[in-house]
Parts: C-alpha cells; structure tokens; sequence
C-alpha cells in the first residue's frame, strides 16, 4: 500500500481536535434513518480497515499532531465486527497513548458467541 496515498496534509489553520475513522463499513441493523442503507444496498458486505492501513494511519497522526487528540470509530459501520479491532485499537495507543479512543456500538457483536472476550481485549 502507498504511504503517500493516505498522506494526511498539515496545511491546517486550526488544529483538528477529533479524527473520525472507520474501522468498518457495514452493520448488522436497517435503521431507517441509517445513510449506510443507502451506501450498500440490499448486500450486507462488510469492508474492514486492515491493520496495515491502521499502521499507515496511526503513526502519521500521532507524528503530525503531538496535541492530546480524540479518534472516534465508528459512523458507518459497526466497529466490533472488524476482526481486528482489538489489534486496530492497541496501534492507535501505541501512537496516541495521551488521545481518547472513542468507540460507538449499537452492541450487536456483544451478543455473539466471544463478544465479552472481544469487549475485554479492547482496554
């Protein structure tokens, strides 16, 4: 993957307080108010963010922006049902350890078989 091709530019006037990323396209509900709907049709496909795209990310922010941040998953998607999220957040610590990580969950992976072993290996 090029690294140039996810480049974060710093031309900022004021810095950014928050990064919205998603860990995921895709969710296990039809909310009707869900633009998501819209997005993806009638096909429940789920895109993941890789780890590899994760450590293109992660380190790029915390280099560029030394200022206590916050990175908010999830807005299009359901972040627990990445398979990596545990992985995708830990990376994000790693280079952001002064930053909130913001996770939001409609809690549906909870339910699933493991979901409390997923929810523990987040912190």
């Amino acid at each position: 993957m090029e690294k140039e091709k996810y480049k974060i530019e710093k031309d900022f006037k004021i810095i950014p307080y928050s990064f919205q990323l998603e860990m995921i396209q895709g969710c296990s509900r039809r909310c009707d108010f869900c633009g998501l709907n819209q997005i993806r049709g009638k096909k429940r496909v789920f895109n993941e963010m890789s780890i590899e795209l994760a450590e293109i990310i992660a380190p790029q922010i915390g280099k560029d922006f030394k200022e206590k941040i916050r990175i908010e998953f999830g807005m299009h998607g359901e972040p627990l049902f990445n398979r990596n999220a545990d992985i995708i957040i830990s990376i994000f610590r790693k280079h952001l350890p002064k930053s909130q990580i913001s996770l939001i969950s409609n809690g549906d992976p909870i339910k699933l078989k493991g979901g409390d072993e997923k929810i523990k290996s987040l912190f």
